[in-house]
């Protein structure tokens, strides 16, 4: 007797949103590592705004969301998610103010050559979904400002954008989470920004 000994694709890291650091002032990305190299479907990935009606319940608003897949080294993938559309600050795509969640559909992912189904629920069986944003730990949020990661713009972050501002792409002090605006530079519209949504909070919905 033969056994077959599957082994089933999962997700290999922690999700990363936006640079991979703590600030959710500018997300531009989701990146999503797998542990071999897989095939990705249309609708694998929906990136969704959490938005909480006058009724009192919970909306979810698509995102436009692009997905480029790259080879990691030791076999596996990286998809990038991207983001266009209504949901995005015009000029650098970073997303709006606001709570998201990532969903992940395991039965259109797979691997190549074997054709096996990503568990995205990690319950030992292919297939399943993930959602990443439904629990508020899970941080998925833009908040403008808020570099230190921490839910609101406070004086740390206020601070921060004082010391970058005149600061340029490659000066020690430049700091692309205060770089709202996206063109290399922390200036005057940037500092405006940021000051705007002082003592701004997140509130998750």
């Amino acid at each position: 007797m033969t056994i077959q000994v599957v082994d089933q694709l999962e997700v290999s890291q922690p999700i990363q949103i936006g640079d991979g650091t703590a600030q959710r002032s500018v997300v531009k990305q989701l990146v999503v590592n797998f542990d071999q190299a897989v095939v990705v479907d249309p609708g694998a990935f929906a990136v969704q705004q959490r938005v909480k009606t006058a009724s009192n319940t919970l909306q979810l608003n698509n995102v436009v969301t692009n997905v480029v897949l790259s080879p990691l080294a030791g076999g596996g993938s990286k998809a990038t998610l991207t983001f266009t559309g209504a949901y995005t600050r015009v000029g650098t795509n970073a997303l709006v103010d606001g709570n998201y969640q990532l969903t992940i559909d395991g039965s259109k992912i797979r691997t190549v050559g074997n054709n096996s189904l990503l568990d995205a629920d990690n319950d030992g069986l292919a297939g399943g979904t993930r959602v990443l944003g439904a629990n508020a730990l899970d941080n998925f949020y833009a908040l403008l400002g808020d570099v230190n990661g921490n839910g609101e713009v406070d004086a740390q972050d206020l601070l921060g954008v004082n010391n970058a501002y005149r600061s340029r792409v490659g000066q020690a002090n430049y700091n692309a989470a205060y770089d709202i605006n996206g063109n290399g530079q922390i200036d005057a519209q940037d500092l405006l920004s940021v000051q705007n949504n002082y003592r701004k909070k997140r509130v998750f919905f």
